[in-house]
């Protein structure tokens, strides 16, 4: 578990014995976090000078060559990074572009409930995110995006904070959650949101905004407080304890298709994890997925709700 280490003094030394008394340490691995402080305010720019390097491009590959792209958050100097779950999700390759250079990296956890997962790659004198405490985030809170731009270039996209809600139902699973006046594309999944002390406070989530139909202008993030203690986990075990798993990936279908083809309100099985144990009962990509447990399913939420509630 992340242990809370004795203070630290100002030479950013990454002696474990030497950290300040907010850090957060797995083996060796430190999670930097510092005091918010007025007179720390910095310009977007050099915010983006400053934090730019600790923000990586991932590439995962499946086994029919197929390319999901996403961002990471260097998480330790060793060569730890923080990236979304459904980016990597089915990857046979995992490949990182960080500041030009290109890395194969190891999986080395993932929590599809949080969508957050953790892989490696081998480096050494990276520079670490500095993580900031998004417990003391609020409504109209200046913040900030770093990722790739619609132009494929590394950028930096101010905003403001919407909200903050509080045990989210996301996939089933309850857990806070950010929302920003920022809209991202789909590679930002797994970038991070910075304060304006340069500290990310939250990991971008695009995949919340592909089940919301009015969330256009807006995105949303993992906050950084809740990302702690699933990304301990997942260092520890490769996966969060308790946690069920169905080995199953299942999408809503569209109103028009359904409709057109007269299908029941339900879902419908998009991918299978071939070492799950659905797929030894027989279920394959495409089926219909019309009730769990004698309950009717008619959505995603539903689906993940039904298969979080035997978690124990």
């Amino acid at each position: 578990p992340l242990e809370i280490l004795p203070p630290n003094d100002s030479t950013g030394d990454s002696n474990p014995d030497a950290d300040s008394p907010n850090d957060y340490q797995w083996n060796g691995i430190t999670l930097k976090t510092e005091d918010l402080r007025q007179d720390g305010i910095q310009s977007w720019s050099l915010i983006y000078q400053a934090c730019s390097g600790c923000v990586a491009n991932v590439s995962a590959i499946d086994a029919n060559g197929n390319v999901n792209k996403g961002s990471a958050v260097v998480m330790s100097s060793d060569g730890f990074l923080i990236t979304s779950s459904h980016v990597v999700l089915y990857a046979n390759d995992i490949q990182v572009n960080l500041q030009g250079s290109e890395y194969s990296a190891v999986l080395i956890g993932l929590d599809i409930a949080s969508d957050l997962a953790v892989i490696r790659i081998q480096a050494n004198s990276l520079t670490p995110a500095v993580f900031g405490q998004s417990e003391l985030s609020a409504p109209g809170d200046d913040i900030a995006v770093l990722g790739t731009s619609y132009l494929g270039n590394a950028g930096i996209s101010p905003g403001t904070m919407v909200s903050c809600a509080e045990q989210y139902a996301y996939r089933g699973f309850p857990m806070d959650l950010f929302e920003l006046n920022i809209p991202v594309n789909a590679q930002y999944s797994g970038a991070p949101v910075v304060n304006q002390y340069g500290q990310v406070i939250g990991i971008i989530n695009t995949d919340i905004d592909s089940q919301l139909s009015e969330s256009a202008n807006t995105s949303f993030a993992i906050p950084i407080h809740v990302a702690k203690g699933i990304v301990d986990q997942l260092l520890e075990y490769g996966y969060v304890p308790g946690r069920p798993s169905s080995g199953l990936t299942v999408a809503e279908i569209p109103t028009a298709y359904a409709m057109y083809y007269k299908y029941p309100s339900c879902v419908y099985v998009a991918a299978v994890n071939e070492s799950s144990t659905a797929y030894e009962a027989g279920v394959r990509k495409g089926d219909l997925i019309l009730s769990a447990n004698g309950i009717k399913i008619q959505s995603v939420d539903q689906t993940d709700a039904r298969i979080h509630a035997h978690a124990g």
